[in-house]
């Protein structure tokens, strides 16, 4: 029997509450440049579990509301979610009574919506963002490294994440760009002669790996003992499938989670001890992450980050809701994740879900298994999940101890 898979929606009355409140909102990834596509039919590739079809509605009345405040309404500031599932409108001082008047008409009626009063709109911010993209050749000039631009919608502000130190470039960067530019410090990228399609010696997360002739990603290495795995989804290969990586042969499936009731969608590859690390990929080219724990109790609205093989560089998003049982392929798998903000692709199954921990340090999360609508859900097996599911503990330092 199929379990009953819960989704939050905020549920709060049949009547619509707007609510006038200031911004003081924490950190919050990036807007997107163009107007909101619509949902489209579902990717059976995508391994979107059959109990998504309420979340979705929810989602696709969200998708009109933002397209029609951005159509209608001039000082729209940008639209999100809280923890709960209640939804943000944010609006300069001079647009909120009519963007009151959209709320009221294209939001859903079982839903609070709290409008933020902001001084500068999402399409300011989004001028700022490509000016300061434009910029990137000076500021590097400048001797400034800049590792990201993000459009932050809850602070109202463009972050650049950048190796020089913010009180130092801040004010020239404000001056240049606008006072809605904000700095923040970030670890710089380096070169390195190595790409997810070919980067061993030893071998890490976030690799493009081919098991059993299925294009996955790894996860975290894991150790049992003295032997040594790299780790992946479940559902990438069967038990005994040959791993590659960069057209040669590391090992075969030796463990594998990927049943029914199950809580972790993850298998293992033994490998040799000389190919064992704490290691996740980070760019192209780039240094590489290490992993210094594990990070499983995070809460929604957490942020925590992806390495995949389909990826640049790594991309984070929000822990969305926890405890999920999500259901593909005739399985269900308790205890999953959901994570919103970032852009899932086929391909990226057992990539190396992680939270950042400074510098270059990280705590692993879990292993990345499915994805839906249009990957902008993504799911994750949590790593104490996956560590009992497979009888193995990740490794947390360069002995891998």
């Amino acid at each position: 029997m199929f379990p009953q898979t819960v989704w939050p929606v905020r549920t709060v009355a049949s009547s619509f509450a707007v609510l006038l409140m200031l911004s003081s909102f924490g950190p919050a990834l990036g807007a997107d440049d163009g107007t909101v596509n619509e949902q489209q039919a579902a990717d059976p590739d995508l391994l979107a579990p059959p109990e998504l079809e309420e979340r979705l509605r929810v989602q696709d009345q969200l998708v009109d509301l933002e397209n029609a405040l951005r159509h209608d309404i001039s000082g729209f500031g940008g639209l999100w979610r809280d923890h709960e599932g209640a939804i943000f409108v944010a609006a300069t001082s001079d647009s909120m009574e009519a963007t009151a008047h959209v709320v009221l008409r294209e939001s859903p009626g079982d839903t609070t919506v709290e409008l933020v009063e902001v001084q500068w709109t999402l399409d300011e911010l989004l001028d700022a963002r490509a000016r300061i993209r434009a910029g990137i050749p000076k500021l590097t000039q400048q001797g400034v490294d800049v590792v990201s631009v993000a459009v932050d919608v809850r602070a109202n502000v463009v972050e650049i994440a950048a190796t020089a130190s913010p009180a130092a470039i801040e004010a020239d960067l404000s001056r240049e760009y606008g006072p809605m530019v904000r700095a923040i410090p970030s670890v710089g990228i380096d070169p390195a002669a190595c790409t997810r399609g070919d980067c061993p010696n030893p071998l890490k997360g976030g690799l493009n790996v081919n098991i059993g002739g299925e294009n996955c990603s790894s996860g975290f290495v894991s150790r049992a003992g003295s032997s040594y795995f790299l780790l992946s989804a479940g559902h990438c290969g069967v038990m005994g499938s040959a791993w590659t990586h960069g057209g040669t042969q590391y090992g075969t499936t030796q463990r594998r989670s990927y049943y029914d009731g199950s809580s972790a969608d993850a298998a293992a590859a033994g490998i040799a001890a000389g190919q064992k690390s704490n290691l996740v990929y980070r760019g192209s080219p780039t240094t590489f992450f290490s992993v210094i724990g594990n990070d499983s109790g995070l809460a929604v609205g957490d942020v925590v980050c992806l390495s995949a093989r389909t990826l640049t560089s790594y991309d984070c998003g929000y822990v969305d809701d926890n405890y999920i049982d999500v259901c593909y392929e005739n399985r269900c798998f308790w205890d999953q994740s959901s994570v919103t903000h970032i852009d899932g692709a086929v391909g990226e199954s057992g990539g190396a879900m992680f939270t950042l921990a400074g510098g270059n340090s990280i705590r692993a999360a879990g292993l990345m298994t499915a994805i839906a609508n249009l990957g902008t859900i993504v799911y994750y097996s949590k790593i104490d999940n996956v560590q009992w599911e497979l009888d193995l503990t990740t490794c947390k330092n360069s002995s891998c101890t």
